[in-house]
């Protein structure tokens, strides 16, 4: 079987496919599927031990071709190591281009605690369309990464599916934390985009990135009828998604008995604030102010009209502004620091 049957069996299982599984299960005593370096059985994927072996006995690289050749046979499990480019970033360096080939003790230390990650027999789940998923990011200086996992219900842990990595370039390692973070999220996305459907959960430990996954959604209507309001949401809810649960305030399109059939039909559960109790619902009253000013934010006069553009750029607006002052901060404290060290340095030479 050749490595490309390898990646073409597991995206078939990916979409839920468990068809080559119960062939390998009738073929195989053992209830498994050997595929040259990733064993395959009903519910988990593990690593062959023979070829961790070749990993682990592997000599240190002396150019840069043997480098390739070594990260070639790493590359198989690279979804088992969490952080993988981070764990090899002093022999990634090497890899870049005009970089020359030095081996010195700090790539020997990553060569030999890199290739102990390998045997640490770590298993992962066969991805199931049915089970909840959750993608994890982080980022650092050097790299990014993220990790796909699922859980069959609310009782049960999250197992991983599988691991991923990758590192920046020189403009993203500009980036602040906060962009640094963000890209994770994207490079997630991007790289598990065949697993993820059209509800799952996205965990990263930057608090000011969840502060940025509240958005809002503007439509046009040409009325406030039941019928217009619930055309609107059947259009939004096309695009995003059902939701759990929606607020709104006591307004009739709101409140007539169709709204509310067409609510229990999708199972959304329907809150509102006490009558004449705006402030009971702070943050869609200052979400309609905002959107209520926004044309003569931008400068376009009265009577311009809400356009969907206009919203546009004022988002972009706040989140660069947001990015600024987080540049900001950093720099501040870059330079506090500097300046320590820099007073330190001076005691130690009066000393």
């Amino acid at each position: 079987m050749t490595q490309g049957d390898v990646a073409t069996q597991h995206k078939g299982m990916a979409r839920g496919d468990q068809t080559d599984v119960r062939e390998a299960e009738g073929s195989c005593e053992c209830s498994q599927r050997r595929m040259r370096c990733i064993i395959f059985n009903s519910k988990v994927v593990h690593t062959d031990p023979g070829k961790v072996r070749s990993i682990v006995d592997a000599h240190a690289p002396k150019d840069l071709k043997q480098l390739q050749a070594f990260f070639g046979l790493c590359n198989y499990y690279k979804r088992f190591i969490p952080k993988f480019t981070e764990e090899f970033a002093p022999l990634y360096k090497l890899l870049r281009k005009n970089a020359r080939f030095v081996w010195n003790q700090e790539q020997q230390k990553c060569f030999d605690t890199g290739k102990l990650l390998f045997t640490s027999h770590r298993v992962l789940q066969l991805y199931n369309p049915g089970y909840k998923t959750l993608l994890e990011t982080d980022s650092s200086g050097y790299g990014i990464a993220a990790v796909l996992m699922q859980c069959k219900d609310m009782y049960s842990q999250w197992l991983p599916v599988k691991f991923t990595s990758g590192t920046l370039n020189n403009v993203e390692r500009n980036y602040s934390n906060l962009e640094r973070e963000a890209l994770s999220v994207v490079f997630g996305c991007e790289k598990f985009r065949e697993f993820l459907g059209s509800k799952f959960i996205i965990r990263n430990d930057q608090q000011p990135l969840h502060a940025l996954s509240k958005y809002i959604e503007v439509e046009t209507v040409q009325s406030t009828s039941e019928n217009e309001t619930t055309d609107t949401l059947r259009l939004v809810f096309s695009r995003d998604g059902l939701c759990d649960s929606l607020v709104s305030d006591n307004a009739s399109c709101f409140t007539n008995n169709k709204f509310k059939q067409f609510l229990e039909n999708n199972g959304i559960i329907h809150m509102t604030p006490p009558p004449y109790s705006p402030s009971s619902n702070g943050q869609a009253e200052r979400w309609h102010y905002v959107t209520g000013k926004l044309p003569s934010l931008q400068g376009y006069g009265k009577g311009a009209g809400l356009k969907g553009e206009y919203l546009t750029q004022w988002v972009q607006m706040q989140l660069d502004a947001m990015l600024q002052r987080e540049r900001r901060q950093e720099r501040e404290e870059q330079q506090q620091l500097e300046m320590a060290l820099k007073e330190k340095q001076l005691e130690l030479v009066k000393a």
